[in-house]
């Protein structure tokens, strides 16, 4: 038993060295923007020095110096974390500076964080093993049973939520929601477009990622009881096929990152030889508080409604959920599950005058964040208005002049695959003292 649900040195290191690769992708990912936005329309940023101020880290408004820096000391925090022997004492600072990129962001983009942030608080929990040293060539498990049980535990409960919350016919009757995520502009990837073509491949993959994501628990408890050979290799079988899982979703989609954090997270349950040397480690009262912590999320997140208003306000289910999530860490498994993929999104921008036709300037898809920067762009421009702002002295000539930016949201049809009309939001920024 303990061997079945230790931890190899080896692949725990490997899990490390993944999850440190993810977050060190995602804050060039975000700097990227960062620089982009700012090349295009450097009128929304500032040269603040105030640290104390929170809208100075914002991607699409805050200061030319100190965002940057955020993300600059995130990554050299990270790679502290990696080749640090007592990188729990980094991680705290780690787990700060992600907290910190999650809440100061109103851009969607930004908030796949908080996905990750259950996983490196796993490592508060883990043995310290070194990237180098005597054990890594060893075949050295440790073991103990909070903590392995709850990444066991942890890993049925999220995948099972993410099958529960699939309940809409694409997935279960029609099974068309592949073909709904690869025909959108906003999740896959242009080389993935091919696979549209093959719409009865596609739900057959529909169908086995349900499966797939059902079976998690069953599939690793199916190892445990069989002998210690044919344990270990069940169990490695089921770890390489979720691997495959994520990989599948990280290069046919914009979820790269996430996909390369699971993957780590799947790496912790790859065997070694059933002859292992089993090491028991303890853990303090404070990672065991973690650990509830972690199991408080989960339940509170996936066990309640996605939308509390599905709930009577008076009610004490609704009182208790809301409570809850103020308190523990963003953890809903179905984001995409309810309606994957059913709209495409697009800005066009235009030049009016109340006498004069009306003169086209861009598409949010020319932009230099190409087609990722169309939900940034509405969502920043909703929460802030820096974004809309910064395009006036940029284009007007004149103070009765405006520039009117139309939010477009396409409905897919799959069976022409071409967008269909659907909703259109204007938003009006008058050009008055911004004239060149």
């Amino acid at each position: 038993m303990q061997s079945y649900f230790g931890i190899s040195t080896r692949f725990l290191i490997i899990a490390r060295i993944l999850l440190v690769v993810s977050l060190v992708l995602r804050c060039f990912e975000r700097l990227f923007f960062f620089f982009s936005f700012y090349q295009d329309i450097p009128e929304i940023y500032t040269a603040s020095l105030n640290i104390f101020e929170l809208k100075n880290y914002s991607l699409t408004g805050g200061s030319i110096l100190l965002v940057p820096t955020l993300y600059v000391v995130t990554i050299f925090s990270a790679i502290i974390f990696l080749i640090n022997k007592h990188f729990h004492k980094s991680n705290i600072f780690l787990l700060f500076l992600l907290l910190s990129i999650s809440s100061l962001d109103g851009v969607y983009i930004g908030k796949g964080l908080r996905i990750i942030w259950p996983y490196l608080l796993f490592f508060f929990c883990l043995p310290k093993v070194p990237l180098s040293g005597k054990n890594i060539g060893n075949s050295i498990k440790y073991y103990n049973p909070v903590v392995n049980l709850t990444i066991f535990v942890f890993a049925a409960v999220i995948y099972f939520c993410s099958f529960y919350f699939k309940t809409d016919p694409v997935w279960t009757e029609s099974r068309n929601a592949l073909l709904y995520f690869l025909l959108s502009d906003q999740w896959s990837l242009p080389w993935a477009k091919f696979l549209t073509h093959y719409p009865e491949l596609l739900k057959v993959l529909t169908t086995a990622f349900l499966i797939l994501e059902a079976s998690a628990l069953s599939l690793l408890l199916f190892a445990l009881f069989r002998n210690k050979q044919v344990g270990a290799t069940a169990k490695n079988l089921v770890a390489i096929s979720f691997v495959l899982f994520h990989f599948s979703i990280g290069i046919t989609s914009v979820l790269t990152v996430f996909s390369l954090a699971m993957i780590s997270f799947w790496f912790l349950f790859f065997d070694t030889n059933p002859k292992a040397k089993v090491k028991y480690f303890k853990i303090t009262f404070l990672e065991k508080s973690l650990i509830g912590f972690l199991t408080l999320s989960l339940i509170a997140w996936n066990y309640f409604p996605k939308h509390l208003d599905q709930i009577p306000s008076i009610s004490y289910e609704r009182q208790l959920a809301e409570g809850l999530r103020s308190y523990t860490i963003p953890q809903h498994w179905g984001l995409v599950a309810p309606a994957p993929g059913f709209h495409n999104y697009e800005v066009l921008t235009y030049k009016r005058t109340p006498t004069k036709e009306p003169q086209f300037l861009f598409s949010s898809k020319t932009m230099p964040q190409g087609k990722y920067f169309a939900d940034a762009f509405f969502t920043s421009a909703y929460l802030e208005q820096s974004l809309f702002n910064g395009f006036l002295p940029k284009y007007c000539n004149g103070d009765e002049e405006f520039l009117e930016f139309h939010y477009h949201k396409r409905k897919i049809d799959i069976m022409s695959k071409n967008d269909k009309p659907f909703k259109v939001y204007k938003i009006i920024k008058k050009c008055i003292g911004y004239a060149k």
